[in-house]
């Protein structure tokens, strides 16, 4: 409660009532947040087109970087890298949700489509890809990964590229614009002292999701990150040949 608290006082929303209950020892806690936009100026999935330029805010993979800091924890870290284990644990633990950003697009009026990432961002875009009838291609090299994220997966020997393709948790916004408008919302997001990254485009080859590298070749994105009627543990998350050879 004094986390709800602290963000609820941050973006003056009201907690009323709740609920929590106990089911075979788990701890089971429901939130319904209600809220409300003018008519016709909902960002929603359903609007990206081939051709426009695919966004995204931040930086990815800080929060799966951290939660393998929490799930495998080690307490001989060098203190070179104590502050990076803080950062992407606190990325994990108290993300910060990109209302600035979100109001700064709407505002701009470029948003074709968006969404936030919270179940990694293949997984994610997939879905913006269903509800729009349209494709992806990522570019690689592209991806906004901070060198924080990129040592810690190196010290767990992962690939930092998967973590931010499939980690999820980051709670960044994943949108579309028109090429002739990317500039006006990149400045949006700006103005509010954010930043955004353009990572690939929007084909008109549907549910087609396909990751670049920077000597032309391609490779089908297998989109997976979170699923919330599986689960599973980090290793089966992060672990993925989808990108195999890029």
């Amino acid at each position: 409660y004094a986390g709800l608290r602290a963000e609820a006082a941050r973006y003056q929303v009201s907690i009323v009532g709740g609920n929590i209950a106990t089911i075979n020892r788990a701890l089971v806690i429901d939130i319904t947040l209600l809220g409300r936009v003018v008519a016709g100026k909902a960002l929603l999935r359903s609007g990206a087109r081939p051709g426009d330029r695919l966004c995204v805010t931040g930086h990815l993979g800080n929060a799966a970087a951290g939660l393998l800091t929490l799930s495998e924890p080690r307490s001989n870290w060098p203190r070179a890298l104590t502050r990076a284990v803080d950062r992407v644990q606190a990325a994990q633990l108290t993300p910060q949700a990109r209302v600035a950003e979100g109001r700064a697009l709407a505002a701009s009026a470029t948003v074709t489509a968006m969404l936030d990432i919270s179940d990694g961002l293949t997984a994610d875009l997939y879905h913006l890809c269903e509800r729009s009838h349209v494709g992806a291609n990522i570019v690689a090299s592209a991806l906004p990964i901070e060198p924080t994220t990129q040592t810690i997966a190196r010290t767990y020997d992962r690939n930092a590229r998967d973590l931010a393709l499939y980690g999820g948790d980051d709670y960044e916004l994943l949108f579309t614009v028109p090429p002739a408008s990317e500039a006006r919302a990149l400045h949006a997001i700006r103005s509010v002292g954010g930043m955004a990254s353009d990572i690939g485009w929007i084909t008109d080859s549907p549910l087609d999701l396909r990751l670049c590298a920077e000597d032309g070749t391609s490779a089908t994105i297998v989109p997976h990150g979170w699923d919330h009627l599986r689960g599973g543990p980090p290793s089966q998350i992060f672990n993925s040949d989808a990108s195999e050879g890029l």
